[in-house]
């Protein structure tokens, strides 16, 4: 009995931990979106999308490694597993450094292809999600079968 009760909490902390990581994916998204509807459709940025950008690209960051001091331009994928970060939060994390790095100085930036690097962050960003709701569903139905085995 004792070992089935912590089996459902260890299962109930899974899911808790899977659906933080899904809402925080999804806000972060809503951010990347966010951003592309403020750029033009083409042309150069300008130092003020340069800046809100990095400004957004870096708060992302900080929330992927749930590090509030990360420095987007010294973070690197030896440090981001030594945090213990999964591989696909860590392509996303240097694909965002890289977004970062471009738009840092101000400098005038082709908007289409800051767009298409967003874009992609987006799509990872969506498969990640796809991923979590996935496991989320699989653990809710393993709980649901403890639940009725132990009502049995």
């Amino acid at each position: 009995m004792i070992v089935q009760l912590a089996k459902e909490h260890a299962k109930q902390k899974q899911i808790k931990e899977k659906q933080d990581e899904l809402d925080h994916k999804e806000a972060d998204e809503k951010k990347l979106k966010d951003l592309l509807l403020d750029l033009p459709n083409k042309g150069l940025t300008t130092a003020e999308q340069d800046m809100e950008i990095s400004k957004s690209v870096r708060d992302i960051m900080r929330d992927l490694t749930n590090n509030p001091n990360l420095d987007p331009t010294k973070v690197t994928k030896a440090e981001l597993r030594k945090e213990g970060l999964d591989p696909q939060t860590i392509e996303e994390v240097m694909d965002l450094k890289r977004i970062f790095m471009d738009v840092k100085d101000g400098s005038p930036i082709d908007v289409s292809e800051i767009k298409h690097e967003i874009e992609e962050v987006i799509k990872d960003f969506k498969e990640d999600k796809d991923e979590l709701k996935e496991d989320i569903k699989v653990l809710r139905k393993d709980d649901d079968y403890l639940h009725k085995l132990h009502e049995a």
